[in-house]
This record gives C-alpha cells, sequence and structure tokens, in this order.
C-alpha cells in the first residue's frame, strides 16, 4: 500500500512543504520523504522510535535539527 501527502511543518521561522510517501509492507512501514533533494527513509525501530535511512552513501549530512522537526511532526500524524 503506497500514499503520497505533503507534510507541511515550520521549522526555524521556515515553511517546509516536503513531498511524502507512506509505504506500508507488511507489518513494517516507511515515510518516504524529500528533504534537501534527497529522498530519506524514515522508519520505526524496535523501541518505537524513528530512524532516518539514506541509501546515498555518498550524499551530504541533512540537518539535524530539521531531521527531528521531521520526525516530530511524523510523530503527531501517527
Amino acid at each position: 500500500m503506497e500514499n503520497s501527502f505533503i507534510l507541511s511543518f515550520i521549522h526555524n521561522n521556515k515553511t517546509y512543504n516536503l513531498n511524502t510517501k507512506f509505504i506500508r509492507l507488511g507489518f513494517i512501514y516507511q515515510f518516504h520523504i524529500a528533504v534537501e533533494n534527497k529522498t530519506l527513509i524514515f522508519e520505526r525501530d524496535e523501541e518505537q522510535q524513528y530512524r532516518v535511512i539514506d541509501t546515498d552513501p555518498k550524499s551530504s549530512e541533512v540537518d539535524k535539527d530539521l531531521l527531528q522537526a521531521v520526525i516530530t511532526n511524523l510523530s503527531n500524524i501517527h
């Protein structure tokens, strides 16, 4: 199952509208989110905390505060 939506929030006085895909694979679900021109995968780990997977090992690091803002907003909707 796959659903697309826009994750909207304000972080550091800047509005973000991130293209997001919700993907469910059996008992596992992921959010594939376009952040800073790359797609990152957000999924819950064994302790129900979100982890972020960057599938491109050569990509530059994303602002950790921005990632935390994404996680906070995902937690608010799920």
